[in-house]
Formats: C-alpha cells, sequence, structure tokens
C-alpha cells in the first residue's frame, strides 16, 4: 500500500514510544507547517518519508516491543525517511496528524479474555526544587509535605498491596511538569498519582479533592488548575506557556483513561473524606501534569496548606499517615474494580 504527499518547511523531532498491552504509539513532535507525506509497507518495514524536513541528526531507536522491534531515521538529499521495523503481530496502523504533532498506532489483536492487571504505580510529590509549592501561614512548603505523604505512601502500597511503586522524585529536587508523566510512561506504569495540597486566600477552606484530566468547568476548578500549571513558569517563558495551555486539552491520548481515571478518583475521595470535613466532591481540571500519562491518572489535594488548622496537621506525621491509609483505601477499591 502507498500513498503520496507533498509538505514544506518542516523540523521533526526526537519519537516519543508508549508501550500497551494492544499497540504501541510513536508520536513525533513537529515545529513548522506539515501538508503531506508518502507512507508504504514493504518487508516487514512501515517507511514514511518527509520531503523538505529537517530532523536532528540520523538515529536509531531499539523498542523491542511486541509490535515494533526500531525505529530508524535518515536523510537522503532533502528528504527524511522514518523506518519502523514492525513485527508480525502487526493487524492494522493509524497515522493521525495533528498541530504539534504526528501520531503513528501500530495495533495488534486484542486478547479478549486477558485480564488487566494493576502491577506498577508510579507517585508524583507535586513541586521540588526552586519551585516550594503552596505555603502555610507558619511557613510549611508544600513541597514538603508531598515528598513525605508520597514516601509514606510507597511503603504502605508495597507492604499491603505487593506492587511496585516508582516516585518521580525521592528528595528536594526541581522536575519540570512535562517529566513527571514520562516517567510513568517510561515505566509503564499502570496508575499515576500526583501528590499535591490545596491553597485558597479563604483561610477556611478544608478538605480533600481528587480530580481527573479533563476540562475546567468551574471557577473553582480553573484556579485550582491554574494553580498547579503555575509550575510552568520555571520552564519557559510566560509567553509559552500560555500557548502551551490554550492546547493542553488538545491530546487526545487521555481520552482512552478517561472512564478510568474518574473512578480513580471517585474511590480515592470517597475515601479521602471523613467526618471532620465536607465532600467537595471529585473535580476535573487540564492539569499539565497528567497530560500524556497514558495510564489511569489522578491528582491529590489531600489538604489546604493555607488553612491554619490543616497546615498543623499537615506537619503531623500520624496524621499523614492516616491521609496514606485512606488513599491505599481506594486504590484498593479501584484495582478491584479495574480488574475485574
Amino acid at each position: 500500500m502507498f500513498s503520496i504527499f507533498l509538505f514544506s518547511l518542516l523540523k521533526l523531532l526526537s519519537p516519543e514510544i508508549y508501550h500497551f498491552n494492544d499497540s504501541v504509539k510513536v508520536l513525533i513532535k513537529k515545529e513548522g507547517y506539515l501538508d503531506k507525506f508518502k507512507k508504504k509497507i514493504e518487508n516487514k518495514e512501515f517507511v514514511i518519508i518527509f520531503s523538505n524536513a529537517i530532523f536532528d541528526s540520523p538515529l536509531e531507536y531499539n523498542i523491542e516491543n511486541e509490535y515494533l522491534r526500531s525505529i530508524e531515521v535518515n536523510k537522503e538529499d532533502t528528504n527524511l525517511i522514518f523506518k519502523f521495523k514492525i513485527t508480525e503481530n502487526v493487524k492494522k496502523y493509524r497515522i493521525k496528524k495533528e498541530k504539534d504533532k504526528i501520531e503513528i498506532v501500530f495495533f495488534g489483536e486484542k486478547i479478549k479474555d486477558e485480564k488487566r492487571k494493576i502491577k506498577k504505580i508510579v507517585i508524583d510529590p507535586g513541586h521540588g526544587g526552586e519551585d516550594p509549592g503552596a505555603c502555610g501561614k507558619n511557613g510549611t512548603k508544600e513541597k514538603d509535605v508531598n515528598l513525605q505523604v508520597s514516601k509514606i505512601l510507597k511503603k504502605l502500597i508495597e507492604k499491603e498491596l505487593k506492587l511496585e511503586v516508582i516516585l518521580t522524585r525521592e528528595r528536594d529536587t526541581f522536575l519540570s511538569l512535562g517529566e513527571r508523566s514520562k516517567i510513568a510512561n517510561t515505566e509503564k506504569a499502570d496508575i499515576f498519582l500526583s501528590i499535591h495540597c490545596n491553597a485558597s486566600k479563604n483561610p477556611l477552606s478544608s478538605g480533600p479533592e481528587v480530580y481527573f484530566l479533563s476540562e475546567a468547568k468551574t471557577d473553582w476548578e480553573r484556579a485550582v488548575e491554574a494553580l498547579e500549571n503555575a509550575s510552568l513558569k520555571f520552564e519557559m517563558s510566560e509567553k509559552e506557556a500560555k500557548t502551551l495551555l490554550d492546547v493542553i486539552l488538545s491530546d487526545l491520548a487521555q481520552t482512552e483513561f478517561l472512564k478510568e481515571s474518574q473512578k480513580l478518583a471517585e474511590f480515592l475521595q470517597k475515601n479521602l473524606v471523613s467526618d471532620e470535613n465536607l465532600d467537595r466532591g471529585v473535580k476535573q481540571a487540564g492539569f499539565y501534569v497528567l497530560l500524556g500519562a497514558y495510564m489511569p491518572s489522578a491528582l491529590i489535594e489531600i489538604g489546604f496548606i493555607t488553612n491554619p488548622e490543616e497546615e498543623k496537621k499537615l506537619r503531623d506525621e500520624n496524621y499523614i499517615e492516616k491521609i496514606c491509609k485512606k488513599i491505599l483505601k481506594g486504590l484498593k477499591e479501584f484495582i478491584n474494580w479495574y480488574e475485574k
């Protein structure tokens, strides 16, 4: 099969590879205008030819996935040639052209009776390093609370659920928002949790909130979205951040896990709420840290660090352990639902 297209003024960046049980997805970020291209399949190779395009350098990526063995990138005259060495397990493919990237997905035959299994969880302690996050009246820094909660939660999950747990950071270091979900993808995590503390101008605001990635619907959701995405100022200019946030929800990858992410948020919120605080409900927002995470994902605001009473509790290790046990219970219920 062969089809011919043309385009110009295009720069292609290094491909990103994401593995799934029934497919493998390749994202090639681009700068400039992509109009058309050539594609063909021959000798177990899927070839895409881009005309008048530039690339960092000729490279080869060894994948060793059950659908994709490697990607080889070469330049011939003004053409860039991407060769995808596919396996006999590939039954079909899809190419989707978007504003800032090209998406290629190779599909295999999905085993209908295959049971889904949770084996690995990546926990992301929000903020860190030069980015302190929100701060309490008595000087408590969100980044420190997030890390402490994540470490205790990791131990509980490993002990009680016997699952592998990876932290995106284990000390007070800065990580970009994009790096955090990329770690989850690289580790092939089955669940991604980002741990945060909330903030409000109202010192009486209290209670936990759990979010999943979707468009913010209320003023409060948009406010929390802006608060958590503010970390982008450490990574790029204000103009670049605004452009990025304008298209944050254009990537449809998360919609594959939208139902699972919403259920995960519901189980977590239900168990985090106690008699001591009001149920603020499951919420949704365009958090950049969750964007591009190819697994069920949620962002947990464990409490308001700007509330003096909650700030005091968030400095108490016994209180933090209670929170972690509630998160653990929510995870157990989600896993039981997911693996049915």
